[in-house]
């Protein structure tokens, strides 16, 4: 039963990956640059347009694309959801990370995952099969805290969806990893809602350089 559970968790984390990397599939050679010096992915708050449907002005991104980021979060669906998960969706804090061209370049690769991956402990949240806390192993030197994620971080949602953690939904990642490359590669964007000491936090994922709306 431990190692299913270890399987599953090291599952989600690199579905995290998998999502956050797709629009190409996970091969190529494992890179020559150390994850502590690929550059933090920006967090720019978008609580405010995703809320209120307000234009965000963000650094290097057309107002028309900023909006359309901002119109894919389904935040009825993420309050819903949280809500089915025991949490307290008030207040949902919304921020768009534009992944870097050299860090896009050192997820997108499955051979540097199989070490980083060994990094992080996580467990499901007792009483739980569909909420994961990262217990611990993110620090500053590892991706995952490069991509925004901290220790302690619970996973509660994908694109605004639970995922049913269980050796059955292993397909149901292969379909959402499929659906996720569609869409980052005609510029579209992924979630992933945690809570971070309590509070949501929505973590909306697209490729840094794409200025098309």
């Amino acid at each position: 039963m431990i190692d299913l559970l270890e399987r599953i968790s090291m599952g989600l984390c690199g579905l995290v990956v998998a999502l956050v990397g797709a629009g190409y599939f996970l091969v190529g050679m494992r890179s020559s640059i150390p994850p502590e010096l690929l550059v933090e992915v920006p967090a720019y708050d978008i609580t405010q347009a995703v809320n209120q449907g307000t234009p965000a002005a963000l650094p290097g991104v057309s107002p028309d694309r900023a909006q359309m980021l901002a119109q894919s979060v389904d935040m009825p669906k993420i309050r819903e959801n949280l809500r089915k998960n025991g949490v307290n969706a008030g207040r949902i804090e919304s921020t768009l990370k534009p992944i870097p061209p050299a860090t896009y370049e050192y997820v997108r690769s499955e051979a540097n995952w199989t070490p980083e991956l060994r990094k992080y402990k996580s467990q499901l949240v007792p009483g739980s099969t569909s909420r994961l806390q990262i217990t611990e192993g993110v620090n500053e030197n590892t991706v995952l805290y490069k991509l925004g994620f901290r220790d302690g971080d619970v996973i509660e949602l994908l694109d605004g969806e639970s995922v049913e953690f269980s050796e059955q939904s292993m397909l149901r990642y292969r379909e959402m990893f499929y659906d996720a490359v569609d869409r980052i590669q005609s510029g579209g964007s992924i979630s992933v809602t945690v809570t971070r000491r309590g509070k949501p936090v929505n973590l909306l994922f697209t490729l840094d350089g794409i200025q098309g709306g």
